[in-house]
This record gives C-alpha cells, sequence and structure tokens, in this order.
C-alpha cells in the first residue's frame, strides 16, 4: 500500500494493489528473469498452466530474436539476451500493464509536472513519453 503522495500519506489515504493469478505468474517470470532463466517445470508446478499457453507470442518473438533458448523444462537468457534481461522482462509483462493502465481514468486537466499528453498504451502511433500515473 502507498499513498499517492507525501501529504495524503499524511492524512491517511492509501492504494492497494492486490495481486491477482496473472500477477503472480508474472513475479515469478520476471524473478527468473533476473535469474537469468524459467524453469518452465516449477512454473507448469506452482500454476497448473503451460507457459506456453499463457505467453506463447512472447516467447515465440524472444526465441524468434535470439534473447531466449529452449532448453528442457528451461527458458534460458542467450548471452546477448543478458544484456536486455528487463527489456525481456517487460515484453512478459506487456500485456498486464496495458490491461492495468486501460483501467485508469483519463486525467481530466494536464498536471502542472507532464510535459507531454498522457500516454496511452493502445495508441500504436503514439511514440512519445509521457508520465508515470
Amino acid at each position: 500500500m502507498r499513498a499517492q503522495d507525501s501529504a495524503g500519506y499524511l492524512h491517511g489515504e492509501q492504494r492497494s494493489f492486490v495481486f491477482g493469478e496473472d500477477d503472480m505468474r508474472l513475479i515469478f517470470i520476471t524473478r527468473s528473469i533476473a535469474g537469468l532463466g524459467i524453469d518452465t517445470g516449477r512454473y507448469r508446478a506452482l500454476f497448473d498452466r503451460e507457459i506456453h499457453d499463457d505467453f506463447g507470442g512472447e516467447i515465440d518473438a524472444l526465441l524468434a530474436r535470439g534473447l531466449l533458448r529452449e532448453r528442457p523444462e528451461r527458458l534460458a537468457l542467450s548471452a546477448e539476451g543478458m544484456f536486455y534481461a528487463d527489456s525481456v522482462a517487460g515484453l512478459f509483462a506487456w500485456r498486464r500493464v496495458q490491461i492495468i493502465r486501460d483501467k485508469l481514468v483519463e486525467p481530466s486537466a494536464p498536471r502542472p509536472s507532464a510535459r507531454v499528453p498522457h500516454l496511452r498504451f493502445h495508441d500504436p502511433n503514439n511514440a512519445h513519453y509521457g508520465g508515470m500515473g
């Protein structure tokens, strides 16, 4: 839980996030990427699902680009993939981030600190950076 700003914190305003099943799978994957690979057997045992059923498109793209290598019961970062581990983790999380961001209410007025319009991930023509919240 966290307050949106420090003044809100002092007044007891809190926000919370409840981790769902999709979030737990992403935590497993992103923490595994930090360890340079994903144990697909453990994923199956923990979630009773195949990782390719949940993230097949992402895995195929990473394998095609040479950032992942498939081994028995393991997806390992390649030597090049190790340099892009954060981007690999971000690709796995992209769909979930898009779902969460789409649930946010658009700002009704520009934020004082924002120099550019609010970034919406579903707009493929919007390539500039926007506010993070």
